[in-house]
């Protein structure tokens, strides 16, 4: 389980639920991702205090190539929390793979 600051693990999965299927087929990754974007957006409309929810949208834009979309999402989080390592290092790598 992924530490989420500010709110408990069964919030967690209720509020932001992580693809499970993820990678294993193409058309069930663009599925999973679209959900997933559907889940986390919600997440952070319900609770806009809540960083997780923009750590997982950055990793989904990572994934689907729109790195200053992801950038903006790792640092929208850790905006929110920023004692949260998980967000900044997937912001260090954003910004190293868009150089």
């Amino acid at each position: 389980m992924q530490f989420v600051p500010g709110i408990s693990s069964a919030q967690t999965v209720s509020a932001a639920p992580a693809p499970t299927a993820v990678g294993r087929k193409r058309g069930l990754w663009i599925l999973d991702s679209w959900q997933a974007k559907e889940h986390f957006q919600k997440a952070s409309e319900l609770n806009p205090k809540l960083a997780q929810p923009h750590n997982y949208l950055g990793k989904i834009f990572m994934r689907e190539g729109k790195r200053s979309q992801a950038i903006g999402q790792f640092e929208e989080a850790l905006r929110l929390h920023p004692d949260f390592p998980e967000a900044e290092e997937n912001l260090r790598v954003a910004k190293e793979s868009a150089t």
